[in-house]
């Protein structure tokens, strides 16, 4: 009955650090589309409805992807490895991509804010 207990006990806690990890991933990224609404409205930069509607499903789906396939990459790796081990062989391996992905992304938001038409200049501004 306790080996039934601790099996238990260990999937349990495993998949309460999943669901942690997932909630904490989705709460970072809510923060960072609050950080540029709020950072462009204390400037004077009007925002429309269409960008408190888009904007945060498409961070959400960028941040969800890389969070992602860091958490897949970090599960390839030895399981003999510890914790700081499989963390850092992830990072090496995937990092860059998820990196490059990135910038490039702020990157076409950043020319997007040039544009003369005023909705997708804003859209860019809060997006990039």
């Amino acid at each position: 009955m306790s080996v039934l207990i601790q099996i238990l006990k260990g999937y349990l806690l495993r998949v309460l650090f999943q669901v942690l990890l997932g909630l904490s991933g989705v709460m970072l990224v809510m923060l960072s589309v609050l950080g540029s609404v709020g950072f462009f409205s204390a400037i004077g930069v009007k925002s429309t409805l269409i960008i408190m509607e888009v904007i945060p499903f498409l961070v959400l789906a960028v941040g969800v992807d890389n969070m992602c396939i860091l958490v897949q990459a970090v599960k390839r790796q030895q399981s003999e490895l510890p914790l700081e081990g499989r963390i850092s062989n992830a990072l090496v391996e995937v990092g860059p991509s998820i990196t490059l992905a990135s910038l490039s992304e702020v990157l076409a938001f950043a020319v997007g804010s040039f544009i003369p038409m005023p909705a997708c200049r804003v859209f860019s501004m809060f997006a990039g």
